[in-house]
């Protein structure tokens, strides 16, 4: 995971290498190009993903499904992860930058109505706008380590529960197997010190956090 994720921020280095950080807070969202961008990467960052650990040995329908689940959740997540990295935890606002390095204050955005009246589309900022803004301070202060950051990122690739479909027994069994390597792998960072592994609860807590969000949006995204 950590090589896909390093190869993503190489492609976005170079595709955006022209772009500077805004030097003032966007207090509008730009829903647009919040779509056009992650549309732009997730063909990309597809075939990235194709030498994944066992994702070349799902059947080429079941990898369909899961990538097709896997990228909203990862780019509401993976917002906050970016804009961390960028600016660490010592801005006292919460702000979020999209991949063209646009930088948005969470909490102008969640007073501004850019829809008017239509009120169906409010309820999908405020799920969106409300997450960043929940999630954010969660990761200030667990200050993440990126083994950490790429864990969530595992843990939401390999997550079934929210999947519409069922998959074959055989990948079924290639997921589980996937699983079981991370929480090794987690176990090993940890150096099986019971007291650091604690913090895995907290990231659980923000995958599902990020699930649970991502599925109300699509739920108010389809009737919007």
């Amino acid at each position: 995971m950590l090589k896909f994720y390093s190869n993503l921020t190489k492609f976005r280095k170079d595709k955006y290498q022209d772009s500077e950080i805004s030097v003032t807070f966007q207090k509008n969202f730009n829903w647009k190009l919040y779509s056009d961008l992650n549309t732009f990467e997730k063909d990309k960052g597809a075939e990235m993903l194709k030498d994944f650990p066992f994702i070349s040995d799902l059947t080429f329908i079941d990898k369909s499904f899961l990538l097709q689940r896997f990228w909203t959740s990862f780019w509401f997540f993976e917002r906050i992860c970016d804009t961390l990295i960028t600016f660490g935890d010592a801005s006292n606002k919460n702000i979020i930058m999209l991949q063209d390095k646009s930088i948005y204050d969470l909490e102008a955005l969640i007073k501004e109505n850019n829809f008017g009246n239509r009120n169906e589309w409010k309820n999908v900022e405020n799920i969106i706008f409300g997450y960043w803004n929940t999630v954010l301070p969660i990761m200030k202060k667990l200050k993440p380590d990126v083994m950490e950051i790429m864990y969530i990122f595992c843990c939401i690739l390999w997550n079934l529960e929210y999947l519409s479909v069922n998959l074959t027994p055989d990948d079924d069994e290639v997921i589980r197997r996937g699983r079981l390597i991370i929480n090794k792998e987690m176990r090993e960072f940890y150096d099986y010190d019971d007291k650091r592994w604690n913090r895995i609860y907290i990231l659980r807590e923000i995958m599902v956090l990020t699930e649970n969000s991502v599925k109300e949006y699509k739920q108010n995204f389809v009737h919007a």
